[in-house]
């Protein structure tokens, strides 16, 4: 069950993480480490027994079609980026929800979780990779730093 206002975060989602094995692959628990770190920073609690779920295709999980209920939702470099075509070995996206292509698809999914907080994994150089139509019509305040975890004002961005 989520967590209420000032309660530490109970449930995390990484949308788009992968497994190796039964642990996150190595890329994605460095993602998880600096989530933390962004909490630790903000004194954003975080539950010891705290739930981490993972929501991929490659697992019979579409986020999009099945939000479920989170305190945070981490999403972790979903989105293909045309221009890093040739930078990134093509095993590295993730596939597409078909509901993807609706531009209040994202926006809608992280209302339904009632998620507190969202991080978006972005490239080193600062690109965001959330579609445009997206980032125009979600009314997240697009930021890197967070003053409480309030999901109708912060949208972090989490340099890979």
């Amino acid at each position: 069950m989520p967590a209420g206002e000032g309660d530490p975060l109970r449930t995390i989602t990484m949308v788009g993480a992968r497994l190796s094995g039964r642990e996150l692959s190595p890329a994605d628990a460095g993602y998880l480490s600096k989530v933390f770190s962004i909490c630790a920073d903000r004194n954003i609690g975080v539950a010891p027994d705290v739930e981490l779920r993972v929501a991929n295709l490659e697992y019979g999980c579409d986020f999009l079609a099945r939000p479920e209920k989170s305190d945070l939702v981490v999403l972790s470099y979903i989105f293909y980026e045309p221009s890093m075509i040739g930078l990134h070995r093509v095993q590295d996206y993730v596939r597409q929800s078909s509901l993807a292509a609706n531009n209040d698809s994202w926006h809608n999914a992280l209302l339904e979780t009632g998620t507190k907080l969202a991080v978006n994994v972005i490239e080193g150089d600062g690109r965001c990779e959330l579609p445009t139509s997206f980032i125009d019509r979600a009314p997240f305040r697009h930021t890197e730093t967070i003053a409480a975890p309030d999901i109708n004002k912060n949208f972090a961005l989490l340099r890979r």
